[in-house]
C-alpha cells in the first residue's frame, strides 16, 4: 500500500525475508511481482472489451415502466 501511496511505480520492489534461510530473497521477490503483473493484465484483457460493450449499450434506465 506504501508503494501505491508514494507513488512509487511499477518497478518497486517489495521483499521480506529472513536472509538467514533464504539466500537470494529478491528472486522470489521478483517472481511473485510478475505473476501479480501477469494477473493484473489478464483481468485487464477481460475487463476492457466488457467496458467497451457497456459503452455503446443505450441507457435502458430511462425506458423502464414502472
Amino acid at each position: 500500500m506504501n508503494a501505491y501511496l508514494w507513488r512509487l511505480g511499477p518497478r518497486v520492489l517489495v521483499a521480506c525475508s529472513d536472509i538467514l534461510e533464504q539466500s537470494h530473497p529478491y528472486a522470489q521477490a521478483l517472481e511473485e511481482r510478475a505473476a501479480a503483473f501477469a494477473r493484473r493484465a489478464a483481468l485487464i484483457s477481460t475487463v476492457e472489451p466488457l467496458a467497451m460493450l457497456e459503452k455503446q449499450l443505450p441507457d435502458v434506465s430511462s425506458m423502464r415502466s414502472d
